[in-house]
């Protein structure tokens, strides 16, 4: 039997908290994706739909047709703070 052991240095295992890192950024990384290609749900319209071309195939050729206006509004800047002229 030899006097001096071997004194394990070096873990086969990986900690707990870098499997969990790993994870979280692969799944950051599926829902980044989704969200840049239009996967997920949005709260309105897509801005990269295509026009509705119904009234336009329905029209005769040569006839006006209204184009229907968009729904959103556009956003308005408020003043930081209110000054009276008193």
């Amino acid at each position: 039997m030899p006097i001096i052991q071997k004194i394990p240095t070096v873990s086969n295992r990986i900690h707990p908290l870098a499997i969990g890192a790993a994870g979280s950024v692969i799944l950051l990384c599926v829902v980044a994706t989704a969200a840049i290609l239009g996967w997920l749900p949005g709260r309105g319209p897509s801005p990269y739909t295509a026009p509705d071309t119904s009234a336009l195939s329905s029209a005769p050729p040569g006839a006006p047709v209204a184009v229907p206006a968009t729904t959103r509004q556009p956003r308005v800047r408020r003043a930081a703070h209110l000054t009276s002229s008193t």
